[in-house]
């Protein structure tokens, strides 16, 4: 894994934890009825939480696609065991990071720990790992038909020269012959 792989993972944080922070603010909102330090003290807990969980998922689900890449390649079809090994790595990562969530504290003034349940930090957490997952490996997926698309327009240059040189071959006998006649 390369420093342009890790550094379009870090493009690609961003920009997911940025989307979920937005998304974010708008339910703070509506639980401290306005902007005041309710709000950024939510928003300033749901920044770190972010900022934990993503790169988190995004370091982890890395390595689980590169080394599904390497065991089982893309193919016209994605093979029923990596498919399988996507879904047990979105369930223990998302069993792992909801017990991670539900013990990292929210302020106090905003919501009281009670007030969520395991099984809300569980759906939420499953959202998180199953829509960053999926966008992960659709991303693999266009990289490798971006890959596929590169080697056939390769493989039609090189048929396109091969043709031209038969062509030009056949042209050359046919115009010695004829140059010679005219002789």
């Amino acid at each position: 894994m390369t420093l342009n792989f890790w550094l379009k993972r870090l493009y690609f944080f961003i920009a997911i934890w940025g989307l979920s922070l937005i998304m974010a603010s708008f339910v703070v909102l509506s639980l401290t009825n306005g902007i005041n330090t309710m709000f950024w003290a939510g928003i300033k807990s749901i920044a770190f939480r972010g900022a934990i969980n993503f790169s988190s998922y995004i370091i982890i689900f890395s390595i689980v696609i590169q080394l599904l890449s390497k065991r089982f390649p893309l193919n016209v079809r994605i093979k029923p065991q990596r498919l399988a090994i996507n879904i047990i790595t979105i369930f223990t990562t998302t069993l792992v990071f909801a017990k991670i969530n539900m013990l990292l504290p929210f302020p106090e003034s905003m919501i009281k720990p009670s007030q969520i349940s395991y099984q809300i930090a569980l759906a939420i957490t499953f959202f998180q790992c199953g829509m960053t997952y999926a966008i992960m490996e659709i991303w693999e997926i266009a990289l490798y038909n971006q890959s596929l698309s590169k080697s056939i327009i390769e493989l039609e240059r090189e048929k396109l020269k091969t043709q031209l040189l038969a062509l030009q071959q056949q042209v050359n006998p046919h115009f010695l012959f004829n140059s010679l006649n005219a002789l």
